[in-house]
């Protein structure tokens, strides 16, 4: 790394240059993922499954968080603080050449840019405030940089502060009398089951500006939603939103009011829906022609950025229907971009003047979406269809085969010291 001196900014540009290019034959690709969440995530474990079968590369993971954490189970951890230890690791413990089989560094800072000359601007975070803007040059760039999450879904980038932010959180319910939850989403619906079920005496009211809650599922799936919620003592206020917030005397819950003239009490309200605004900003200087007015990302059915021939988006920003960003989809994604990346690798190698046929990404949900109302109830769907599960269905405790597995080798490791 060189450090250019002329720069008087206290943000200097680090350039990080590759070396002379090899021969074409012998290249080892440059892979950067952008963000360390399940997009990236699963596409990383994904290249792990299929390396032997793909040409040399290395892989750069870049993530505003020094720490992964385990989103399905996010809404448990409001009721069980303890729960996140199981769910959460720092990055640099998970992606390692020795558990991936490959060359992975991990870089902690927020992506700047992306230039058109294939290289990612990351600005990374020094002692006392100062930050270094660091060039990441790249063959090919996977964009898996999600949304902007509610306030208890992290964004806060040390896995220290996170975890304190979620015991503040948990103990501010745990003492609440009347909690209300804005949103009748997925997390809406998780959010108030996870509650209800570990402090069943406690008022709780979800807004939902939709007529019925989660919007876009079935008829029946929303139904039953609504009436287990309602069973389990949730007070549901459909086709409204809140209008004003009346903050009374120290001691007293907040006063809201709705748009359409209810008043509920709350000592705690939980936002659950996200702000719409996808993390994208990065693209704006050099590629805005790549966004749609609302920042997500244009791509193609290979799942190309619009107008790049080696950029692909993942998870929540590419411009896909909702349906078809949901997590259960989200493995799809990563085999086509897998195949698709493959392809353009052996091209490249080859120089052959024939273009490869690129893999498409379908419609639909084609994977089951299982929402949990607590850790007693839960709902299936897939293909139109939907199952009501009781017997004790854990998903609030629901990890991902990588990560069982990562947590295995940690725990192992932790005991034989």
């Amino acid at each position: 790394m060189s450090r250019p001196s002329s720069r008087p900014s206290s943000a200097s540009r680090v350039v990080v240059s590759p070396a002379k290019d090899p021969p074409i034959e012998n290249k080892t690709f440059k892979i950067v993922v952008l963000g360390g969440g399940y997009a990236g995530t699963l596409f990383l474990n994904d290249l792990k499954k299929n390396k032997e079968s793909m040409p040399p590369f290395e892989v750069t993971l870049v993530d505003k968080r020094e720490y992964f954490e385990n989103g399905i189970t996010a809404v448990r951890f409001l009721v069980h603080p303890s729960f996140f230890d199981e769910n959460a690791a720092l990055l640099k413990d998970i992606y390692s050449e020795a558990n991936f089989g490959f060359k992975i560094t991990t870089v902690v800072g927020s992506v700047s840019s992306v230039l058109p000359t294939n290289k990612v601007v990351v600005a990374v975070s020094q002692e006392e405030s100062a930050q270094e803007l660091v060039e990441v040059p790249f063959d090919f760039l996977i964009i898996g940089t999600g949304m902007k999450y509610p306030l208890y879904k992290g964004e806060l980038s040390s896995l220290v502060h996170r975890k304190e932010e979620i015991e503040r959180l948990a103990n501010k319910l745990k003492t609440a009398k009347s909690i209300v939850l804005v949103g009748g989403g997925p997390v809406g619906v998780e959010t108030a089951g996870e509650i209800l079920s570990t402090y069943p005496n406690k008022s709780v009211t979800l807004i939902h500006i939709g007529s019925k809650l989660l919007d876009g599922s079935s008829y029946f799936v929303r139904l039953k939603a609504t009436a287990t919620l309602k069973s389990q003592g949730a007070t549901v206020l459909l086709k409204q939103k809140i209008q004003s917030v009346q903050t009374q005397q120290p001691g007293l819950p907040q006063l809201i009011q709705t748009s359409r003239g209810k008043l509920v009490e709350a000592d705690v309200t939980i936002t659950t829906t996200g702000n719409g605004s996808p993390n994208t900003e990065f693209l704006e200087e050099n590629f805005r022609h790549s966004l749609t007015p609302k920042g997500l990302v244009k791509v193609s059915k290979s799942l190309l950025v619009y107008k790049t021939a080696n950029m692909f988006a993942l998870g929540d920003v590419p411009d896909l229907p909702t349906f078809g960003k949901l997590y259960a989809n989200i493995p799809q994604q990563t085999k086509i971009v897998i195949n698709n990346l493959t392809q353009l690798m052996n091209y490249q190698l080859k120089k052959s003047d024939t273009l490869p046929k690129l893999a498409e990404y379908g419609k639909g949900m084609k994977s089951p979406m299982v929402i949990s109302i607590g850790p007693d109830y839960g709902i299936k769907v897939e293909k139109g269809f939907f199952k009501w599960f009781t017997a004790g269905l854990q998903i609030g405790h629901m990890k991902t085969a990588w990560f069982n597995q990562f947590a295995a080798s940690r725990k192992k490791q932790e005991e034989a010291h």
